[in-house]
């Protein structure tokens, strides 16, 4: 194997083979990528709990638009006077928002003026409590990688609290026996975000761990197959796979 070699070296100079140089430059190269890959999606992740609690002054104005368009989907969706079976699937931060559109979440009041103005925190009902309960058959969540428990729950217990004491789901326990409203909490073992969800009640959510695939790896046949297996599914969706 050739050895590099110059003009005018010193001493002290290393040579190696070209073809080690290569390796290096290339594992080096993908150790980097792999870095900048995993360091993307802590960013993602911290950008996403940081614009959901951005601006509480202001009515979290982030978390607001988001759900608004959440609001004005459902809403194009439903036709008057017919009570469709409405499926909601969602993934990641995007469970946070639908828990806090359908269910309510607590908002900011500040009254008196400054610099004796006062904060308060009040609940504010969500779309299953101001609509949705008197204009859908049914209502079904299907959650993907969801940070409710593990993040959302653990770090900020005073927003989060368990499900069972959310002010949104109290007196829905008839209505979740029923089957009327369902949730189906998908998760993969070696999801570092999404986990499984504190159940507020017996079967709700319905926990459904996944094999190992990661954060972002959820739309795939595996995962819908294991879903279609639970008891309460084969009423939401149609395996379409299935000869």
């Amino acid at each position: 194997m050739p050895w590099l070699k110059g003009i005018g070296t010193l001493p002290h100079e290393l040579f190696m083979p070209l073809s080690i140089v290569t390796i290096i430059v290339v594992v080096g190269m993908a150790l980097f990528l792999f870095a900048a890959h995993s360091i993307q999606k802590a960013v993602k992740l911290a950008l996403d709990v940081v614009n959901h609690f951005a601006a509480p002054t202001k009515q979290f104005p982030i978390r607001t638009r988001i759900a608004k368009r959440m609001a004005d989907t459902i809403d194009f969706l439903l036709t008057p006077g017919d009570k469709p079976h409405l499926v909601v699937v969602c993934h990641s931060q995007g469970t946070v928002v639908t828990l806090d559109t359908l269910f309510g979440d607590q908002k900011n009041v500040y009254e008196g003026r400054w610099p004796l103005r006062r904060r308060r925190q009040v609940w504010q009902p969500g779309l299953w409590e101001t609509r949705l309960k008197d204009e859908v058959a049914s209502l079904t969540i299907l959650t993907f990688g969801s940070p409710i428990t593990h993040l959302y729950q653990y770090y900020f217990p005073s927003l989060y609290p368990p499900l069972a004491q959310m002010p949104g789901l109290q007196g829905l326990d008839a209505e979740i026996a029923s089957g009327r409203i369902r949730w189906f909490n998908s998760y993969r073992v070696d999801d570092y975000i999404g986990t499984y969800i504190d159940p507020a009640f017996e079967g709700f959510p319905v926990n459904v761990p996944m094999p190992v695939g990661g954060h972002t790896d959820y739309w795939k046949e595996d995962v819908f197959k294991r879903l279609f297996a639970e008891p309460g599914m084969e009423r939401v969706l149609v395996d379409t796979t299935v000869a």
